[in-house]
Protein backbone atom coordinates (compact mmCIF):
# COMPACT_ATOMS: atom_id res chain seq x y z
CA UNK A 1 0.00 0.00 0.00
CA UNK A 2 1.54 3.15 -1.13
CA UNK A 3 1.85 5.80 1.66
CA UNK A 4 1.42 9.62 1.01
CA UNK A 5 4.95 10.46 1.40
CA UNK A 6 6.21 7.82 -1.13
CA UNK A 7 3.01 9.03 -3.29
CA UNK A 8 5.57 12.62 -3.15
CA UNK A 9 8.53 11.32 -4.18
CA UNK A 10 7.20 9.67 -7.44
CA UNK A 11 6.13 13.33 -7.79
CA UNK A 12 9.12 14.99 -7.38
CA UNK A 13 11.21 12.57 -9.18
CA UNK A 14 9.10 12.45 -12.69
CA UNK A 15 9.26 16.72 -12.45
CA UNK A 16 12.95 16.25 -12.03
CA UNK A 17 13.17 14.09 -15.09
CA UNK A 18 10.88 16.93 -16.76
CA UNK A 19 12.85 19.28 -15.96
CA UNK A 20 15.90 17.73 -17.14
CA UNK A 21 13.93 16.77 -20.20
CA UNK A 22 12.91 20.72 -20.70
CA UNK A 23 16.87 21.52 -20.12
CA UNK A 24 18.16 19.52 -22.91
CA UNK A 25 14.92 20.62 -25.69
CA UNK A 26 16.01 23.86 -24.80
CA UNK A 27 19.75 23.50 -24.83
CA UNK A 28 19.52 21.91 -28.94
CA UNK A 29 16.86 24.90 -29.75
CA UNK A 30 19.34 27.69 -28.35
CA UNK A 31 22.13 25.40 -30.93
CA UNK A 32 19.69 25.66 -33.86
CA UNK A 33 17.83 28.92 -33.42
CA UNK A 34 20.06 31.96 -34.11
CA UNK A 35 19.75 34.69 -31.61
CA UNK A 36 20.43 38.46 -31.26
CA UNK A 37 23.42 39.70 -30.49
CA UNK A 38 22.15 41.69 -27.21
CA UNK A 39 20.50 38.11 -25.84
CA UNK A 40 23.93 36.21 -26.27
CA UNK A 41 26.05 39.04 -24.33
CA UNK A 42 23.54 38.55 -21.44
CA UNK A 43 23.60 34.95 -22.08
CA UNK A 44 27.24 34.91 -21.83
CA UNK A 45 27.38 37.51 -19.05
CA UNK A 46 24.72 34.99 -17.09
CA UNK A 47 27.49 31.93 -17.76
CA UNK A 48 30.56 34.19 -16.23
CA UNK A 49 28.62 35.36 -13.38
CA UNK A 50 27.63 31.79 -12.70
CA UNK A 51 31.38 30.64 -12.96
CA UNK A 52 32.66 33.24 -10.89
CA UNK A 53 30.26 32.35 -8.50
CA UNK A 54 31.56 28.51 -8.18
CA UNK A 55 34.59 29.62 -8.42
CA UNK A 56 34.84 32.01 -5.37
CA UNK A 57 32.58 30.00 -3.66
CA UNK A 58 35.19 27.11 -4.29
CA UNK A 59 38.23 29.06 -3.53
CA UNK A 60 36.98 30.24 -0.45
CA UNK A 61 35.16 27.05 1.33
CA UNK A 62 37.03 26.43 4.50
CA UNK A 63 35.90 22.27 4.71
CA UNK A 64 34.12 20.39 1.51
CA UNK A 65 30.80 20.21 2.88
CA UNK A 66 31.02 23.59 2.53
CA UNK A 67 30.34 23.30 -0.82
CA UNK A 68 27.79 20.55 -0.79
CA UNK A 69 24.44 21.41 -2.88
CA UNK A 70 22.59 18.18 -3.06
Amino acid sequence: MPTRSSSRFKIKDRLMDYGVALYLVAAIMMLLIPMDKLLMDILLSVDMAIAFAVLFTAMFSKEVLDMSYF
